[in-house]
């Protein structure tokens, strides 16, 4: 699981674009809520069908295994750059444990 900075239409639109120099995308995107837009949080969105790979690991090895991208399911959660110093306070967190 990971988040990606933007509101919700702008990283659908990341991970379904059809871009030359990379891709990056996920499997499922957490909505969270947007009231401007009126966007539930908490939904779950399937983006790539699960048979598929989707582009969320990069470069990635963990417990022997290389190339995640390959025998993981990749979820997203969009954050709003408001929110970016308490996720960062989380992330900050959960590395002393």
């Amino acid at each position: 699981m990971h988040y990606t900075v933007g509101n919700f239409p702008a990283v659908l639109k990341l991970f379904t674009a059809d871009l030359s120099d990379g891709r990056a995308s996920a499997h499922y995107m957490i909505t969270q809520g947007e009231q401007d837009r009126k966007i539930q949080g908490g939904i779950p969105f399937q983006i790539v069908p699960e048979d598929k790979r989707s582009w969320h690991a990069g470069v990635s090895f963990w417990r022997g295994v290389k190339n995640l991208n390959a025998t993981s399911i990749g979820i997203e959660n969009p954050i709003d750059t408001r929110d970016m110093l308490w996720a960062w306070g989380l992330e900050a967190k959960c590395q002393q444990k």
